[in-house]
Parts: structure tokens; sequence; C-alpha cells
């Protein structure tokens, strides 16, 4: 099961691209709402990244033990991610956000 609309990075998205479609059920609802799907056994798995897994599960008001988690350590790191800020958020927050990113992840390109 994926979320509709929610991009994997290029690799994968070529990998579900190419599943049969009796295989694959994509959903509107948030990632949080797949990952109760999957703990009452209406679904399968789902792909999120690891740094993300831990927030979904929380969301869905889980337990990590309740979920087997696979780590693909072979799948290419995913493309750079973005965080958007509304034209409210002033500049000083910004160039926080911007320092503490700097700090945490090594951008190559």
């Amino acid at each position: 099961m994926i979320k509709q609309n929610f991009l994997h990075g290029q690799y994968l998205d070529n990998i579900i691209a190419k599943m049969p479609v009796t295989q694959l059920i994509s959903e509107a609802a948030e990632v949080s709402d797949i990952v109760r799907l999957i703990h009452l056994g209406r679904a399968d798995l789902s792909i999120v990244t690891q740094g993300e897994v831990e927030l979904y599960v929380a969301n869905a008001q889980l337990k990590m033990t309740d979920f087997k988690i696979l780590k693909f350590t072979d799948i290419p790191a995913v493309e750079m991610r973005y965080i958007m800020c509304s034209k409210k958020v002033p500049p000083a927050t910004i160039d926080a956000l911007n320092a503490a990113t700097m700090k945490t992840v090594q951008l190559s390109r």
C-alpha cells in the first residue's frame, strides 16, 4: 500500500510503476492511517524512509514492536527533501533552520 501522489525517489518509483496493478493499492489516506491498516492486517507493507518510520508509527498510536521493519541497504539515498515555510516565517527562523540542517545533513551534488 502506498500513499497516493507520494514520491519515494526515482529508484523506487520506477520499481513501483512496474508492479502489477493487482498487487498495489494507492491510498489517499495519511501514512499513519496506512500504518494502522498494516497493523490491522488490511495491507501487507508500505514503503517509508528509515527517518520517518518512527514518526508514522507514533502518529498511528502504535509501537515499533508491533511491526517488522525491513531495511534495504541497496536502495540509493532518497533525493533531496525541502522544508517549506510560509512567507510569515521570519528570516531569523529560516537562517536557524538552514544552519541546523547544514549541521545534520551532508549534501552532495
